[in-house]
């Protein structure tokens, strides 16, 4: 799967602490791997609540649920390129 380009966004769903919108915080490429489907880069789309609240003193940020668990550990890091 060189070469290939994997969109992990979809939708962000409702601020869990506001219940108001998300809106789009930063898209990243950064590199993924599995053992079923070797290296590949994955483009991350993180959302932030529009309102700016705040849970626990930190911005309530969500990503693309489930991508994490499927990577092997130490393969989602930051392209260069």
């Amino acid at each position: 799967m060189a070469g290939v380009l994997v969109y992990a966004d979809g939708d962000p769903g409702l601020c869990k602490s506001c219940g108001g919108p998300m809106h789009v915080q930063k898209t990243a490429k950064r590199r993924g791997k599995t053992v079923a489907h070797g290296e590949f880069v994955v483009k991350e789309t993180a959302y932030i609540c529009a309102k700016d609240c705040r849970a626990d003193g930190s911005i309530v940020v969500k990503r693309p649920s489930g991508l994490a668990e499927i990577l092997l550990p130490a393969a989602f890091s930051d392209t260069t390129s």
